[in-house]
Formats: C-alpha cells, sequence, structure tokens
C-alpha cells in the first residue's frame, strides 16, 4: 500500500481502517482519536529499535549531523523512529531528524541532530538509546531539517516547564535580549540538555495518568490528536505489534497538548472526522523528497505551509507514517555587535587604539581587543584547536600563551556556552567546542 492508498483508506475508512471512538484525557483542551487496522496477519517485516536495542550500537561520527549504527544478531531490518533520544556516553545528545531502516550487520550513518547545544562531539564515543522520544515542538523542528531550529524548541520546552505551558513568547523575548549575550557571571536563562529535561517531566505522576486513560486498543495501529486549532498530528504503523510497542512513548510526546486543562471547553464529536478529513487532505497535498535510503527501504520527508511531516516505506509498503501541523514560525535571532579595538585613521593619533562598534560571530563576544596581530592570531588559532578535545597543557603548547591568559580564555568560553569539558579514555580532562561553538564559527553547514 503506497502512501496515496493509505491515505485515501483513512478518509474512506476502507482496507480494514477505521476511526476509534475519540478521548478526551480530565477536561484536557485536546482529544485523541484511536486509529484502528483489522485484518492485519503475521508479524511486521521489521523490528522496531525499542525491541533488539541491547544488539544495535552507535557511535559519534565526530560530525554533529552524524551518527553511525550497527545491528549484529537480528534476522530483521531495524527500524528507527525520528525524535528517539541517543543519550551520547561522554559526547553530546542526539536525535534523528528522520525515520531510518537499517540492515543487519551492515554499518550505516543517520542523519542527527543535537538535542544537547552545550556539550562537545567526541568521535567514537557511544550512545544509549533512550525510552522517551522527543516532545512535539522538538519533533517539528527536527523534521525541518534546521539545527537551528532544534536548539530553539528544546530553549521553548525547557522555558515551558520552567514558567508553564504559556510561556513561549516570553521565551522568544528573553532569547532575543539576552540568551547569547548573558554576563559571564550569570546563571543560564534556560537548559539546553533535552535528554535530562525528558527524564525529570517522565517521572511526574500527571503523564503517566493520561497514558492510563489511553489504553491500547485491540487492531489499533495509531493515534490522531486534535486540539481547539484542529488537528495537531498523526502517526501510524502498519501493524498493531509496532503500535503497541511505541504506544506509551509516542502519547508522552504529546504531553503539551494534552495536559492543558480547560473546564469550558467540550470538543464537538460532529466535528472530529471533518477536521480529521481536512487535515488528511493537507497531507495529501503535501511534497514528498527522498530523505533517507537503504536498500528497499526509503525514508520521505513531508512538507507544506501547513503540514511537516514523513513517511517510511519497505518492500514498496508504507509502514510508518508521521505528520504534524507546523507551529508558528520564530523570529532569528541575530549575532550581538560586540566592541572590538580598530586603529584611528588620524595622524598622529592621540593614542594607538580606540573602540569601535562592529559586528563579530557570537564566540568572538568576549574577545578584547588586542595591541598586535600577533595576539589576534593566537586567539584564533585557541579557537580553532577547539575543533578537537584538547588538555589545557596542550592548548598552552598550540597557542603560546601564558596559564593565566588560556585560563580566561577558556572560562569565558564555557560561560558562553561555546566549550565544554569532555574526559577522554585516559580519564584527562579535555576541552572541546560544543555543537554552539561549531554553529558559529561555521564549522559545519546547516539548513537555517
Amino acid at each position: 500500500m503506497n502512501l496515496r492508498e493509505l491515505l485515501e483508506s483513512l478518509i474512506q475508512e476502507s482496507n480494514g481502517f477505521r476511526w476509534g471512538e475519540p478521548v478526551r484525557p480530565d477536561d484536557a483542551v485536546a482529544i485523541v482519536v484511536p486509529i484502528l487496522r483489522s485484518g492485519v496477519a503475521g508479524e511486521p517485516a521489521y523490528l522496531l529499535l525499542e525491541e533488539v536495542k541491547d544488539r544495535v550500537e552507535f557511535a559519534d561520527s565526530g560530525r554533529i549531523g552524524g551518527v553511525r549504527v550497527r545491528a549484529r544478531g537480528v534476522d530483521k531490518p531495524i527500524f528507527i523512529r525520528s525524535g528517539t533520544i541517543l543519550k551520547g556516553r561522554g559526547t553530546q545528545s542526539r536525535a534523528p531528524a528522520v525515520s531510518a531502516v537499517v540492515y543487519p550487520d551492515v554499518e550505516a550513518e543517520l542523519e542527527v541532530r543535537c538535542v544537547h547545544a552545550s556539550h562537545p562531539v567526541v568521535g567514537g564515543r557511544r550512545f544509549e538509546a533512550a525510552v522517551y522520544k522527543a516532545p512535539t515542538t522538538v519533533q517539528r523542528a527536527l523534521l525541518t531539517g534546521s539545527q537551528y531550529a532544534v536548539w530553539s524548541s528544546v530553549r521553548d520546552y525547557a522555558m515551558s516547564r520552567v514558567l508553564g505551558h504559556f510561556a513561549s513568547s516570553l521565551s522568544r523575548s528573553l532569547a532575543a535580549s539576552a540568551a547569547y549575550s548573558r554576563p559571564a557571571d550569570s546563571e543560564p536563562l534556560y537548559v539546553d540538555d533535552l535528554p535530562s529535561l525528558l527524564e525529570v517531566e517522565a517521572g511526574k505522576k500527571f503523564i503517566d495518568e493520561i497514558v492510563k486513560q489511553l489504553p491500547v486498543l485491540e487492531d489499533q495501529v495509531g493515534i490522531a490528536v486534535l486540539d481547539m486549532d484542529g488537528a495537531v498530528g498523526m502517526e501510524l504503523f502498519d501493524h498493531p505489534k509496532s503500535w503497541k510497542a511505541l504506544a506509551e512513548s509516542i502519547v508522552k510526546s504529546y504531553e503539551d497538548a494534552l495536559s492543558r486543562r480547560s473546564g469550558l471547553f467540550k470538543p464537538d464529536a460532529s466535528k472530529v472526522r471533518e477536521e480529521l478529513l481536512k487535515f488528511l487532505a493537507k497531507i495529501q497535498a503535501c511534497e514528498a523528497e527522498p530523505a533517507y535510503q537503504s536498500r528497499g527501504a526509503t525514508t520521505f520527508l513531508l512538507k507544506s505551509q501547513e503540514i511537516v511531516g514523513e513517511y517510511t516505506v519497505l518492500g514498496g509498503e508504507v509502514i510508518h507514517l508521521l505528520a504534524m501541523r507546523r507551529g508558528r514560525g520564530r523570529p532569528a535571532v541575530p549575532a550581538p555587535a560586540v566592541r572590538v579595538r580598530e586603529p584611528r585613521p588620524a595622524e598622529p593619533p592621540r593614542r594607538p587604539w580606540a573602540w569601535e562598534t562592529v559586528a563579530r560571530p557570537a564566540p568572538y563576544a568576549w574577545i578584547r581587543p588586542a595591541r598586535a596581530a600577533d595576539r589576534l592570531k593566537k586567539r584564533e588559532r585557541f579557537v580553532r584547536e577547539l575543533a578537537e578535545p584538547h588538555t589545557f597543557t596542550e592548548l598552552k603548547r598550540l597557542t603560546g600563551v601564558s596559564d593565566r591568559t588560556l585560563s580566561t580564555w577558556l572560562k569565558n568560553m564555557q560561560s558562553s556556552g561555546y566549550v565544554g569539558k569532555v574526559v577522554r579514555d585516559n580519564g584527562k580532562a579535555a576541552y572541546a567546542l560544543t555543537a554552539r561553538g561549531r554553529y558559529w564559527l561555521r564549522l559545519e553547514d546547516w539548513e537555517e
């Protein structure tokens, strides 16, 4: 069944597909509609990562946008859903930007995005696949492919956890005014470690209560979530067994919509089907482009002005579909202007140097003006050397500066979130650029 046939089956409720009864958890402003499919025989043609986590290895490629993966001891291809959190062990955590099918004993590289901006990248380090998925705000950003959008969505998610579910506008204003130019001695305005945030949220009882009110039904293959503005998102698999394995983590990823409460809101059951059909029509109008290919499997991205999503085809059959309503855009945050010292053109100058405001990339915001070109070169060399982990002693030898100067530079870069500490295999601490530092230095190219 291809995508067109699948969508037609959902619209007409044919080929075994049908919509279940809408469920509204405890005065939530959102409702969940189960997607059911009867007559599915046999086993899925693939395994889920969550079923064989102990037989799948993930390793850091040394590139922020890439993670190597290899499966051993399995007899079927493995489906890895986009938004699966890969917790780094000594390296920054990532999440696949698109779903992928990987084959046994074949090393592949996943296209990923960083979800912990202030942690350095360390090639060769391992990852652990977490049980939770990226929340809807981050999942939307992952599907757009933009690393900056992912960082912004993690920031928005963190702010909503701290200030409440309706704090996104405040988060944006804080980000624009202070997040990238706060004083070195101030506390961070937000947390950029998504795995840690999700671990804290997973321990909250109200989320488990929501899951209990949405049990997995017989023949269920997915859900659609709707709020006061229409459909939020829809996700389904080709087999009830696959949905059952991921149902809890996917439902929890819609926490933002399902946890909002309002006693004044009452869903109109007669309008639910109408909204679902509108959403399916929007999916039909999307442009599809291949994003990941491996043997007989391909994942396509779905994009339009209103929808972002993906679907995966294995052996000519759609095995997974995910579509979400696009969020409201956010304004770009420009690099702040900083003061650097430039020579005066007047002859003779009263002083050899004077302050002048010019635009510099953010990693240089902490740099104070040098009195000689050689000193500026040392600073630039210092920043470039941090593309790879180096100990304090190694950096001192490479840059040729004093202990005091090097210590000041490192502290300023760490407080700005551009440098972090990593531990080498021999137990020694080393310094390296974080994902944010590499981004602002344009060491890696990402879509804006």
